[in-house]
């Protein structure tokens, strides 16, 4: 688990290690004082980032991105591969990632207060939050590793603008891989992952996207060894896509390779499943790391 004293950090310009607070308009790019001052965006016209992001309708990402991943992996097959492919999605986007194994139902609650004093306490250099939860659970609710539950409301509660106001106007982002768990078999190519009833997204969370990994009263998969379909397919289309599409674009091909998906079962017959995407985001959000070329 990351510490609280480890940050993440803003993006440096890469030929003079300065943060990259300023849009140059004739290149298209983040530049930094010294490009302004001395290099070669010294004559052309540029904006302070807020206001290049507030002309553009995208949310500013010049700052420090910051992500929790949650993880129960007592009986759930395929969790550590998924726990792996997110880690190099983060590092990958620049965000510092804190990850916390088999939390108990009371540990989800613990954490991610704790995580939200994390980004309370760098107040305006924060840019996002990634929040992964991924458990058994049963109707709008996650199954601790002792058994104990959490409500899902709950947690999106402790981030939202009034209890998080670092992140008011930033963008909020959750992932929800909630496995049944009970239905394991030695012989089972794939086991059922299940949230059924999900919590609604109210109008209070601005800002916020919410990933979940099937339909309202639908089971998801995740592979034994493998993996979860969802976390998989969308590690991978976000890998290639994020410096070229914002986020709606990377979730509407997510879910269409999901869905194309044929599942296999015990008993040899196909499975669907479509993950379910609900969003209150007001701008484009677009995952590339200020000053990363396309």
């Amino acid at each position: 688990m990351v510490g609280h004293e480890e940050m993440g950090a803003a993006q440096l310009c890469c030929s003079h290690g300065l943060p990259l607070k300023y849009f140059c308009e004739t290149d298209q790019l983040d530049v930094c004082a010294e490009c302004i001052a001395g290099g070669l965006h010294r004559d052309h016209p540029y904006l302070n980032m807020e206001e290049a992001c507030k002309k553009r309708k995208v949310y500013d990402f010049s700052g420090e991105r910051l992500a929790l991943t949650l993880c129960v992996t007592s009986g759930r097959a395929g969790a550590e591969a998924d726990i792996f492919a997110l880690n190099q999605l983060f590092f990958r986007l620049g965000f510092v990632n804190r990850i916390v194994r088999d939390p108990t139902g009371e540990g989800f609650k613990r954490e991610l207060l704790a995580f939200r004093g994390w980004v309370e306490s760098r107040g305006s250099c924060i840019s996002c939050c990634f929040v992964v939860l991924m458990a058994h659970g049963r109707p709008g609710i996650l199954i601790g590793s002792d058994g104990t539950t959490v409500n899902l409301e709950q947690l999106f509660q402790a981030m939202d603008n009034q209890n998080c106001p670092a992140l008011q106007g930033k963008p909020k982002i959750f992932l929800i891989q909630a496995c049944r768990g009970e239905q394991e078999d030695p012989g089972i190519m794939y086991t059922t992952d299940a949230l059924s009833h999900l919590s609604k997204v109210l109008p209070t969370h601005t800002d916020s996207l919410f990933i979940y990994s099937s339909q309202e009263g639908y089971v998801s998969y995740r592979s034994e060894t493998e993996g979860s379909i969802l976390i998989q397919r969308l590690v991978t289309v976000f890998l290639k896509g994020f410096c070229e599409f914002h986020i709606l674009e990377l979730l509407t091909k997510v879910i269409r390779e999901v869905s194309d998906i044929n599942i296999p079962t015990r008993n040899q017959q196909q499975r669907k499943s479509t993950p379910l995407v609900q969003y209150t985001l007001r701008k484009l959000l677009y995952l590339k790391p200020s000053g990363m070329a396309a």
